[in-house]
């Protein structure tokens, strides 16, 4: 038997399912030619123009998305930054890579949270509809759902296998975490360079606030930069 076929995903909390989720993951598409230098730099959190189709092929099976309608165009936003690139075709990208792969382990959660404009959580389902996607408006019933409901209610006429949450997501933010920026263990009280979240074991890549950004940059860091130097990543594939 194939490994999917040993699994019984109907004794599998969808909450216990292990994937791999990018934080504010349109940010894939942002233009850099229409932001400033620093801004872009602390914006943008996943590898530049590779799109959906990108993190899905590097392992990523869940998606931090954040829509924006502007415009009567309904784009994605980090924050106050929007992201210039049609949900639709986003979406799109999604379908096609899960109709392309699909084995049930290769499940894609679309997490839409944060939906910002007059009407953009109905111009969202519009696009999911439109596209084929199921989606789960009440989060109560993700209570006792297992990974076998996911897949049959996220199921494609393709036959992948995608399902969109509205506003489900727990976010962890926690302020206090952010990075100081400086090492003093061993400068006697003078900072040594700046050295965000060198040591992955106790901090937690996203916890920014206004003063641990205006530190980056002034040190010529970057988010993409201080999650390669902390050796995350690695630490998250050795688990």
């Amino acid at each position: 038997a194939t490994q999917s076929a040993a699994k019984n995903f109907s004794t599998i909390p969808l909450n216990e399912w292990p994937m791999i989720m990018c934080h504010d993951a349109a940010t894939t598409y942002l233009n850099k030619s229409l932001l400033s230098a620093e801004v872009y730099d602390w914006t943008i959190t996943q590898p530049e123009k590779v799109g959906v189709e990108g993190l899905l092929s590097c392992g990523a099976r869940g998606f931090d998305w954040r829509p924006l309608l502007t415009d009567s165009e309904l784009y994605m936003h980090h924050g106050s930054i929007p992201v210039k690139y049609p949900m639709a075709l986003a979406v799109r990208e999604m379908v096609e890579w899960s109709n392309a792969n699909p084995n049930p382990e290769d499940l894609v959660v679309l997490g839409v949270t944060a939906c910002s404009g007059d009407g953009c959580a109905d111009a969202a389902k519009k696009v999911l509809k439109d596209a084929g996607v199921s989606f789960i408006n009440d989060c109560s019933v993700l209570k006792d759902f297992t990974v076998a409901d996911a897949l049959q209610k996220g199921q494609l006429q393709g036959g992948g296998h995608l399902l969109a949450t509205f506003d489900c997501w727990q976010g962890n933010y926690v302020p206090a975490n952010t990075c100081s920026g400086y090492d003093t263990s061993k400068a006697e009280g003078i900072p040594k360079p700046y050295t965000c979240y060198t040591d992955s074991s106790t901090k937690a890549l996203w916890q920014e606030d206004a003063s641990s950004v205006v530190l980056g940059i002034l040190h010529g860091s970057s988010l993409l930069e201080d999650e390669e130097r902390s050796g995350l990543n690695s630490l998250v594939t050795a688990q």
